[in-house]
């Protein structure tokens, strides 16, 4: 019997019998462990096609931002660029004392740069009208694609007038030499220039108190402006018609026969329409040619 327990074809024979099941089980995890290729061919198309969209969201997102805040995007850039060259260009020229960009915007209404000059005192207006028609040539060269707003706000005092006004230079340089010279033509005798030379207000050329008719009264101007005065107590103010040209009535006479009525008043010509008005009387509307 001890013989027919340790026979090594018993111990075989066990092995034999156990060997299979080992087998078997390695053969499962096996199998278990192999990957669908099917499965992960549509898992990584479906990863790519979500990547795709959120790409096309994304930048549709933000193309739709910057159009909305044209400021943070290239129109931005090109103001500041606009608003950096024109400072810069004045900054170095002899007869300004400053310079400054004071706006440099770009909305979903447009693209507006502004720069603050001041000259310095005792520049003629030849010089100031050739400084402003360069800077725009120099900003042209720099930024031929610009196409906004671009005022530059200058001021300084000449021959005992005061300059400060703002002169719209998104225009050809000549129309700007032009129209600046024209406008302050009566420097030396006005008083004050205010307002802005073909921009968002117009200019207004004030002569101040006076005993006499200004003699630079009846010269042309720009088309958006007007001059005013004031003589015995009576406030003159002048408009010219559609041409720039002014009309030339005989204020002095006017003055001195209203003044029979009222001490003080205003006398308004638009184009040629005459109005007084008096504290005494009501306002009077007369042509005149």
């Amino acid at each position: 019997m001890p013989d027919e327990q340790t026979t090594p074809e018993h111990r075989g024979g066990v092995g034999a019998d156990k060997a299979p099941a080992v087998n078997s089980g390695s053969g499962a995890s096996v199998g278990r462990r192999k990957p669908s290729s099917g499965r992960s061919a549509g898992w990584w198309a479906v990863c790519s096609v979500l990547v795709i969209l959120a790409v096309i969201i994304g930048g549709y997102g933000c193309l739709l931002y910057v159009n909305l805040n044209p400021d943070i995007g290239p129109d931005g850039f090109q103001v500041r660029r606009v608003a950096s060259t024109a400072s810069n260009y004045l900054s170095s020229d002899p007869s300004v004392t400053s310079a400054e960009a004071t706006g440099a915007e770009a909305n979903i209404n447009g693209s507006s740069v502004t720069v603050d000059a001041h000259l310095k005192d005792g520049t003629s207006v030849e010089a100031a009208a050739d400084l402003l028609a360069s800077t725009r040539q120099k900003t042209l060269q720099e930024e031929p694609d610009y196409s906004g707003d671009f005022i530059i706000s200058v001021s300084w005092t000449v021959k005992g007038s005061t300059i400060d006004v703002d002169v719209q230079c998104q225009r050809n340089p000549e129309a700007i030499r032009t129209d600046v010279k024209r406008a302050l033509t009566p420097v030396g005798e006005a008083k004050t220039f205010t307002g802005s030379i073909d921009a968002y207000t117009k200019l207004t050329i004030d002569y101040g108190e006076v005993t006499a008719l200004p003699t630079t009264l009846t010269q042309p101007g720009i088309k958006r402006s007007s001059k005013t005065f004031t003589m015995n107590g009576w406030k003159v103010t002048s408009t010219p018609k559609t041409d720039g040209q002014f009309s030339n009535p005989p204020f002095d006479q006017i003055i001195t026969a209203t003044k029979q009525a009222s001490p003080t008043g205003t006398i308004d010509l638009d184009g040629t329409t005459l109005y007084v008005t008096g504290p005494s009387h009501r306002r009077a509307q007369r042509s005149h040619p």
